[in-house]
């Protein structure tokens, strides 16, 4: 991760414009976000302080990002779930939780408003945690917690000096970190506050790394000291599931179906950093500090995360490597891996595991026809290609035997088997084609020849 000097700030966010104008609209389609909480709902991690007694009421709202994509004309069953747990007794959700809101009929907010007056047995710390989800994807929520700190004002403050601090810090891209300070434990206002750097205000902003340390003293002269540190942002990319990362590379292998892979970055959705992903030089999302991606082709995936206001950003990447060639598959998110020279079909969660073992993927030559990727030269000759459903096929002179010719789809189903002989020319026919991409094989002895078919409708 490196941070931009000021002669690459002007260049970069014009080019970030550029990018969104001409861009933006390729997001729809192979890229879904998580969904959002908007403003009024209290930040996350944020602790919010009530005396026994009062009424403490705020607000939870939020939004689905991907209603934005539709221009206004969301996709029915697009909808959204919000949801709590540990909520405190006697607490009350209006409306109640769990919420589903049809983001279809009548906007693309969900909302509803936390109610609480705590009673004395109540004093004490508590938390809520909020989770949005977005059932049209199945895969992405946001989360948030929020802390409630209840004081027992029917002490003496005399009798207590019980002084405590807590405080939410957002770590830096260039000199602009932040502390919000929280203090708890006591009414006896006002504060006497006093940080290290000769600060007098409760919250500290504009901050480079550093440990800060704090002060506090109420008017009954109870003192508390707390220190708090600022990290430099890390923006890393992290990749899932990591069954996918093969000898420290991420790769997808498509040839047995359609891939996906996760990439986050540990980002506060609310710290007031900008966030843009990008597949090579094509914006694809705007607001999440996750998104979900499933590419054709190795693709380069660049994320940036922008202070605005200080006009700086960090920057991380990651190449996804595509295996179109490589037949490995057995089965639905399945692969053959050669294990202690025995070929076995495991699920593609455990293909990490069996790596670092010293199996390999593909099957093991002994006990079953060569796995051989077309870019080592087995490749079919397949015209037209695509085509919808007539097309022929030449058989390689080099194969000396009769061999076996077997067009599948992605599934696995057998749609064409017959022999086929070096050197033939082979007209095939589907009747009925349905759309969509085919694997097609010929098996002579140990020697594999493949090629993808793609069908197109008539």
């Amino acid at each position: 991760m490196r941070a931009f000097s000021p002669v690459y700030k002007a260049a970069f966010f014009s080019l970030t414009a550029l990018c969104f104008t001409m861009f933006a609209h390729e997001a729809a389609g192979k890229n879904q976000h998580a969904p959002q909480f908007l403003g009024p709902t209290p930040p996350n991690n944020d602790t919010l302080v009530v005396p026994v007694g009062q009424n403490l009421s705020f607000q939870v709202l939020g939004k689905d990002v991907d209603i934005k994509q539709t221009k206004g004309n969301p996709q029915p069953g697009d909808s959204v779930t919000l949801t709590s747990t540990l909520l405190p007794g006697l607490s009350a959700m209006t409306p109640a939780l769990p919420l589903t809101k049809h983001m279809s009929n009548g906007g693309s907010t969900i909302g509803s408003m936390f109610s609480w007056t705590p009673l004395l047995a109540d004093t004490g710390l508590h938390s809520v945690t909020y989770t949005l989800t977005d059932n049209s994807s199945g895969l992405l929520n946001a989360s948030r917690t929020i802390f409630i700190f209840v004081m027992d004002t029917t002490n003496s403050p005399a009798d207590s000096c019980n002084l405590a601090l807590s405080a939410l810090v957002t770590d830096v891209i260039c000199d602009s970190g932040m502390i919000n300070l929280t203090i708890l434990n006591s009414v006896d206002t006002p504060f006497t506050i006093m940080w290290s750097t000769g600060d007098t205000t409760e919250d500290l902003f504009n901050l480079p790394v550093g440990t800060y340390t704090v002060t506090v003293t109420d008017t009954n002269n109870c003192t508390v000291t707390d220190s708090f540190t600022v990290d430099s942002l890390d923006g890393s990319i992290t990749v899932n599931p990591s069954s996918i990362i093969i000898n420290g590379q991420p790769t997808l292998f498509t040839s047995f179906g359609p891939q996906s892979a996760t990439l986050s970055i540990d980002v506060d959705s609310n710290s007031g950093y900008v966030i843009n992903w990008f597949a090579d030089t094509v914006l694809i999302d705007s607001t999440s500090p996750t998104v979900i991606v499933s590419p054709d082709s190795t693709t380069t995936y660049v994320v940036t995360i922008s202070d605005t206001i200080n006009q700086c950003f960090v920057t991380d990447t990651v190449t996804i490597v595509v295996d179109t060639t490589t037949m490995i598959g057995c089965g639905s998110h399945k692969v053959y891996i050669c294990h202690k020279g025995k070929t076995i079909c495991i699920d593609t969660n455990a293909i990490s595991a069996h790596l670092a073992h010293g199996c390999s993927l593909g099957a093991c030559d002994s006990t079953s026809p060569k796995m051989s990727p077309l870019m080592q030269g087995n490749m079919l000759h397949v015209y037209p290609n695509p085509n919808t459903g007539d097309f022929m096929v030449a058989v390689p002179e080099e194969v000396t035997t009769t061999a076996q010719l077997t067009l599948m789809d992605l599934t696995g189903k057998v749609i064409i088997s017959q022999s086929a002989q070096g050197g033939q020319f082979l007209n095939l026919h589907l009747d009925n084609a349905i759309k969509g991409i085919y694997m097609l094989q010929i098996v002579d002895g140990k020697e594999v020849y493949r090629s993808k078919v793609f069908i197109q409708q008539h």
